[in-house]
């Protein structure tokens, strides 16, 4: 059984669509699943620790409500600043302090404070959370081996009160709204063209030439007969090129083709150039553009035998012809059409002759 061309890769294109927005959706639900516990701080938080239960509180790696509000009774400065450098090749450009540290008491315990730069209040709002090694290293136990009564007396977390706590909680919701509301408008999209597959793109395309199953009929019997090319995944045929990717299948009636030509970019990073993609560019009498990309070699052999079936089209990429289809587009159609009619007039002749 010959298997249909145009249903195959609606098929497969339907399939990619849905495993591809089914992955999205499940990743965006994993992540907030993942991130659930600082989601909820962001959207409830602060929360007002009372001093008994910051006394009480011996771990914070569970804690629920950890984005926090606390008020100390007095603010006592460590000494120790964070110092943020900016480099350049290597050389220092500036430095700036990014925070201070401060030990803000509860009684007789101390609580080391991220504090943000010369703030000296009492109140502090930020996150519960362990002390960093180097932290630790650097600060407390410094301060208890100068003063060993110090011993036990800070508390084995730290708040850090300098930094933005809320504004990523913000970005990861309004990105995963949008990434899942593109996945659901995805999988509905697929659901309509599992149903009804005249709603894909690709049928639409071919209903502009007449019946949609005549259409379809005629360029599948095209796409299996001996006359067809394949190129990677372009396949030429006598009145037809066509073109699949992972989502999308071009269509391109090779009668309405005007313009053909190479396209070649450089890529460059940081100024320095690395790769260049190749694709072909076909313009059409409905002002179509259409963009195929593909190795150097088939961009190639997808032109030539573009031209060799459609030898009216104009071949080749000049400034001229780019200004002329700006500004006198149905003129560059017109001169196409009458070379179209000219050269069919020829061959009707040399075949009654």
């Amino acid at each position: 059984m010959v298997t249909s061309y145009i249903e195959s890769n609606v098929k497969r294109t339907n399939r990619n669509l849905f495993l591809s927005n089914a992955v999205l959706l499940i990743g965006v639900v994993a992540v907030a699943l993942l991130t659930s516990r600082y989601l909820y701080n962001v959207l409830s938080g602060p929360f007002v620790m009372d001093r008994q239960t910051l006394l009480n509180l011996k771990d914070v790696n569970n804690l629920d409500q950890y984005y926090v509000s606390l008020n100390g009774d007095q603010t006592l400065d460590t000494g120790v600043n964070e110092i943020t450098t900016e480099t350049t090749n290597g050389v220092t450009t500036s430095q700036q302090v990014s925070a201070n540290y401060v030990a803000l008491a509860f009684n007789q315990r101390l609580l080391l404070v991220r504090a943000p730069v010369n703030y000296t209040g009492t109140l502090f709002t930020g996150s519960l959370q362990p002390i960093p090694s180097d932290v630790q290293q650097g600060i407390v136990d410094k301060l208890v081996n100068q003063e060993p009564q110090l011993k036990n007396v800070f508390f084995p977390f730290m708040l850090n009160a300098a930094d933005d706590f809320s504004t990523w909680g913000y970005v990861e919701m309004v990105a995963g709204v949008l990434l899942a509301g593109l996945a659901i408008w995805n999988l509905i999209k697929f659901l309509q063209r599992s149903t009804n597959p005249t709603a894909h793109p690709l049928y639409r395309t071919l209903a502009a030439y007449g019946p949609a199953e005549s259409v379809v009929a005629s360029v599948d019997a095209e796409a299996t007969g001996p006359s067809a090319m394949r190129l990677g995944s372009t396949l030429i045929t006598p009145h037809w090129l066509l073109h699949h990717s992972a989502f999308v299948v071009k269509a391109v009636r090779l009668d309405d083709l005007v313009w053909v030509y190479t396209k070649i970019t450089q890529h460059r990073v940081y100024g320095i150039k690395t790769n260049k993609t190749y694709s072909i560019m076909m313009l059409t009498n409905q002002g179509r553009s259409i963009e195929i990309r593909a190795k150097n070699k088939q961009v190639t052999d997808i032109d030539s035998n573009v031209i060799q079936r459609a030898p009216w089209v104009l071949a080749g990429y000049t400034p001229e012809r780019a200004k002329t289809w700006r500004a006198s587009r149905q003129a560059m159609i017109k001169i196409v059409a009458d070379r179209q009619h000219e050269l069919r007039t020829q061959a009707t002749q040399a075949a009654s002759g």
